[in-house]
């Protein structure tokens, strides 16, 4: 299965299939995205547009009496350069997968603080857990050893995507964070690089805040609390989205261990060591629960699993609409309201 399709050399696509299969591809498409840019005033002008595609953009966009300057790198790591590249290939012809087969496995961490979480980095981590059907292991000791271990079993396992329950947001940066202080390299994707780590804002739609990604190569992050916040089918039915609420409202034969986080110094290091891969257990059933929906997503519009997965609520609407006008030849672009005026209304 297509994992991911990132831009490199402002032009070829780097292509990471289940698996580990790796590939780099001329598209011949050369994409170009009026959102990102200003109207062209001509050929020339449009050309010139098209090759500084990897270079720096900064948009404008004016609230009230504000002006918010926002910088978009637009390198061959950055949520920028990639999506919007992939999401106009996805429109225009989509991808193949060749089947659906996807290899995963689920982490947690715990650390033992008095009291409230400290600020991210802050307070070393005292378990990791790692749970798959092969292999399920708890870390403790002393912190080296654990984030070490951690890298080790990265290596060992080789699995197509990290299942982590709200872990772009902390788990991930704990671990980035925590390896600094101990002066670990975080090398564990398929080319031996440490996790990239974005943040960015979103300022509209029903999720607003600092949200966070990962970009790894080869492999892909995938945080399910994202896929419960936004599960209506959940609405009414679990009090929070909190990972033990979810899990036991999922498969409510299963038994998960519940601990007072507040007061996991009073636990034993073996009650903290079961509790941690009871953790992980139920992220990895929700995963798994989760990515059979989105596999088969990603195969019916032909998109990178990692488009999915990183989506909004626009793109699979953009993606249907997009075919469908081309299947009729109707080639568009402009502002939205424009986009099918005569065609719509």
């Amino acid at each position: 299965m297509l994992l991911s399709a990132r831009v490199t050399d402002g032009r070829f696509l780097d292509c990471w299939i289940s698996g580990g299969v790796h590939k780099v591809v001329d598209p011949g498409v050369y994409p170009h995205f009026w959102s990102l840019y200003q109207r062209p005033a001509s050929i020339p002008e449009l050309k010139r547009l098209l090759s500084d595609i990897t270079k720096e953009v900064t948009l404008y966009r004016v609230d009230a009496d504000r002006t918010y300057e926002i910088p978009r790198m637009r390198d061959e790591e950055s949520l920028e350069a990639g999506i919007p590249f992939i999401q106009l290939l996805v429109l225009l012809r989509g991808f193949t997968h060749g089947d659906d087969n996807v290899s995963h496995a689920a982490w947690d961490m715990e650390l033992v603080t008095a009291g409230q979480f400290p600020p991210i980095g802050k307070a070393p981590i005292t378990e990791l857990s790692w749970y798959s059907p092969r292999r399920q292991e708890v870390l403790q000791g002393d912190e080296v050893s654990i984030i070490e271990g951690f890298v080790d079993i990265c290596k060992g396992e080789n699995e197509d995507l990290y299942d982590t329950y709200n872990g772009d947001r902390f788990d991930w940066r704990v671990l980035e964070a925590r390896a600094r202080v101990n002066k670990i390299n975080l090398g564990i994707d398929r080319v031996g690089r440490p996790p990239s780590i974005r943040g960015y804002e979103r300022r509209f739609g029903k999720f607003r805040g600092v949200d966070y990604t990962l970009t790894m190569a080869g492999q892909l992050s995938f945080d399910v609390w994202k896929e419960t916040r936004g599960d209506t089918s959940l609405t009414g039915k679990v009090q929070n989205r909190g990972l033990k609420a979810v899990a036991r409202y999922m498969f409510p034969d299963e038994d998960f261990i519940e601990l007072d986080t507040a007061r996991l110094r009073d636990y034993t290091a073996a009650e903290r060591a079961e509790y941690c891969l009871s953790d992980s257990r139920a992220t990895y059933m929700l995963a798994e629960h989760y990515l059979g929906i989105l596999k088969m997503l990603a195969q019916e519009l032909r998109a990178p699993l990692e488009l999915i997965l990183q989506r909004s609520p626009s793109h699979i609407g953009n993606y249907v609409y997009g075919k469908e006008f081309k299947s009729m030849n109707v080639v568009s672009d402009g502002p939205n309201f424009k986009r099918f005026e005569g065609l719509l209304w």
